[in-house]
């Protein structure tokens, strides 16, 4: 769960109880870290009543924050104390600076692992979608050769063939013993990469041309509509968890199916 993506401080709270409600008394642990009453905090997050920002002081440190994640809260706690329209728009534009900074700082972490020659073959991996299901498809025990990734894909033994070739020279996929395996080796691009853009049309462009009818497996939805700002904010927060829970459940399971995943959510 993450702290910036939530835009009140008590949705933030309620859903920590909720993840932790096997743990016994919980939510009078939380009381107790913030130095205030059970049913004062219950009262806060249930009604106008809000928490200070030294109750909220002690509940970053209860949930060990990083001081990052400790400011961003203590913003959260000031917006919904905060009278003044001109402060709350202060603290909106804060909030908005603070997530910007974190997703581009975690997003650099990630790419800043990866050699310059990855980083320059990023360029050519995320040119077609082929690259990366075949990468994928060599972590499959079934998969032996580039024919059986030819015949899974209905791609040309050729091509499939160059994609491997050029993944084994950047350490990404390796040949032994007559199968193709993948490496521990990853490849990753930032939000704002320049192939990021191509590597979301080739998934959606590979999904909208699937001739075949989709299967009770699988799901296709397309929907159009209109509401508030504020609930376009939660909306994505559903689905960012969502990506999150499925994320971590693909990393889990084992190797049987290769599926393409897209989720959009876009101003019209």
């Amino acid at each position: 769960m993450n702290i910036f993506e939530f835009d009140s401080y008590k949705e933030f709270l309620k859903k920590v109880i909720a993840d932790n409600k096997d743990k016994r008394a919980f939510q009078k642990q939380l009381a107790l870290a913030a130095s205030c009453q059970p049913s004062y905090l219950s009262q806060a997050l249930n009604s106008k009543v809000n928490i200070t920002s030294d109750h909220a002081y002690g509940l970053a440190k209860f949930l060990k924050f990083t001081e990052d994640e400790m400011n961003f809260f203590l913003l959260l706690v000031n917006l919904e104390r905060a009278s003044q329209l001109a402060f709350k728009k202060f603290i909106l534009e804060k909030m908005e600076r603070e997530r910007k900074k974190y997703f581009r700082l975690t997003n650099k972490i990630k790419e800043d692992t990866h050699p310059d020659a990855l980083k320059e073959f990023a360029n050519i991996y995320y040119s077609s979608w082929h690259y990366l299901a075949v990468h994928i498809l060599c972590t499959f025990p079934l998969i032996k050769d580039e024919r059986d990734i030819a015949e899974k894909l209905n791609l040309k033994r050729e091509t499939v063939m160059h994609a491997l070739t050029q993944m084994k020279s950047q350490g990404l996929v390796e040949f032994k013993s007559g199968k193709w395996s993948a490496t521990r080796k990853n490849i990753h691009i930032s939000d704002n990469h320049p192939m990021i853009s191509r590597h979301h049309f080739n998934w959606r462009f590979r999904a909208a041309n699937q001739t075949y009818p989709v299967t009770e497996d699988e799901i296709q939805y397309t929907g159009v509509y209109s509401l508030s700002k504020k609930d376009l904010k939660k909306i994505k927060t559903m689905l960012n968890e969502a990506i999150t829970s499925a994320r971590k459940t693909a990393l889990e399971s084992s190797e049987e199916e290769l599926i393409n995943f897209n989720i959009d959510l876009i101003r019209v």
